[in-house]
């Protein structure tokens, strides 16, 4: 991965001896894909399609790599946040913000691909009857807490991705469901709406009833995540509300952050000497985990 970031793919594969890209680009993906579903037949079929697009190193081909430009667009993040504005440095500031446009310019790619497999789906019939599920397997960190790229914290800008489902008159459209789920919970949703069981031992929790009525309640049950690396460990348990963050490795072995997502969404305040009781619960919770 460090070769091809600093020779560049084209010219590392035709060193290797490759004919492809060693990572392929979306519009390769999306041809294959849909050259697949042209000879695979009419028959039922599970199909799996992983855009790697967005992802460090960012390097979007034209014209997607001039589609943004921060001195004009500034990288607005969720809650109206400026993540650039956590930045000192001005030369740092600097290259962050235009690494945030290439970022976008993947995006942007990426999404015009997987509306190009869409499409194909819709013109091949498949789309009259498919569970159609979009999602990420996580964020990418742009110095919210000093950290760059992915794998390497556990907050929020790493851990809340998109999650959209679509299925033609079995899931309502522009619907949100506000509850929190994760990717633990996707195969079971699957097998509910396929009136599958589950098999024994599976964690994950179904949320298909909450998909086609979003009214519908769940019971408040915490989620879990954890990053090991070399140098550092950490883990968190969070509730609707709150989140605990617990360092298990590294330099700040030892310390615990807290914090109120519903008026803190973006983790600036550690509130942990403001609500033992919430701590106490969550602590447990993680050490059961």
């Amino acid at each position: 991965k460090l070769a091809e970031d600093l020779v560049r793919p084209g010219p590392l594969g035709r060193f290797l001896g490759e004919k492809a890209e060693i990572v392929p680009t979306a519009d390769a993906i999306t041809d294959a894909t849909l050259n697949w579903l042209s000879q695979s037949g009419k028959g039922p079929l599970f199909l799996y399609v992983h855009y790697i697009d967005p992802h460090d190193p960012y390097r979007p081909p034209s014209p997607y790599d001039q589609a943004f430009d921060h001195r004009s667009n500034p990288p607005i993040r969720a809650g109206g946040f400026d993540p650039l504005k956590l930045i000192p440095d001005r030369q740092d500031r600097e290259r962050v913000a235009r690494t945030l446009d290439r970022y976008d310019g993947e995006i942007l790619y990426a999404d015009h691909h997987v509306g190009r497999l869409l499409k194909g789906l819709e013109e091949m019939g498949v789309l009259d009857n498919a569970l159609v599920i979009v999602t990420a397997d996580h964020g990418e960190e742009f110095f919210e807490h000093g950290k760059d790229r992915h794998g390497k914290s556990a907050y929020e800008e790493v851990l809340r991705v998109p999650f959209l489902v679509y299925w033609r008159d079995k899931v309502p459209a522009r619907s949100t469901y506000e509850g929190m789920v994760g990717h633990i919970d996707i195969m079971p949703t699957i097998l509910a709406f396929l009136e599958i069981e589950p098999p024994a031992g599976v964690q994950g929790k179904s949320f298909a009833a909450q998909l086609r009525d979003p009214s519908k309640s769940e019971s408040n049950r915490p989620l879990f995540a954890q990053i090991i690396q070399d140098g550092f460990s950490m883990e968190m348990v969070r509730d609707s509300r709150y989140k605990l963050v617990r360092h298990t490795h590294g330099p700040v072995k030892g310390r615990e952050e807290l914090y109120d997502l519903e008026k803190d969404p973006l983790e600036r305040t550690n509130v942990i000497s403001q609500a033992s009781g919430r701590v106490a619960s969550l602590r447990n919770q993680l050490q059961t985990f």
